[in-house]
C-alpha cells in the first residue's frame, strides 16, 4: 500500500489556498516577532500598509527580542524605582528597569 502526504499552504489572512508563489513575511512589533504566510498580493498589501511607518522609523537589529534594559548604575536604578513607585507606575520589585522607565525618570 502506498501513501501520499500533501502539505497545503493557506493564506493566513484570507484563508485561500496558496500556490508555489506563497510568501512568508516576518515582522516585529513591540518586541514580538511574527511570521505570516501570504499570497503575493496580500504580502504587497502588508508592505504597502507598513511603508509610511517603516519610512519614518529607525532600523535596529533588535527584532524579536524582549524589552530593552539599561546599564544604568544601581544607585540610579534604586532612585528611579522609588520615584516611579511614588508616581504610581507599576515597576518590578527587583532587576533592571527598562530603558523606557529610566528615560521617564530622567525626564522628570
Amino acid at each position: 500500500m502506498a501513501k501520499r502526504t500533501s502539505t497545503v499552504l493557506i493564506d493566513d489572512l484570507t484563508g485561500a489556498e496558496l500556490g508555489a508563489d506563497a510568501v512568508s513575511v516576518t515582522f516585529a512589533l513591540e518586541g514580538a516577532a511574527y511570521e505570516i504566510d501570504l499570497a503575493p498580493a496580500s504580502a504587497a498589501d502588508l508592505r504597502e500598509a507598513l511603508e509610511p511607518f517603516i519610512g519614518a522609523a529607525r532600523r535596529t537589529d533588535r527584532a524579536g527580542r524582549g524589552p530593552r534594559t539599561s546599564s544604568a548604575p544601581s544607585g540610579e536604578q534604586s532612585a528611579a524605582r522609588a520615584w516611579l513607585l511614588e508616581q504610581g507606575v507599576d515597576v518590578p520589585p527587583r532587576g533592571r528597569l527598562s530603558a523606557e522607565l529610566l528615560e521617564r525618570y530622567r525626564a522628570r
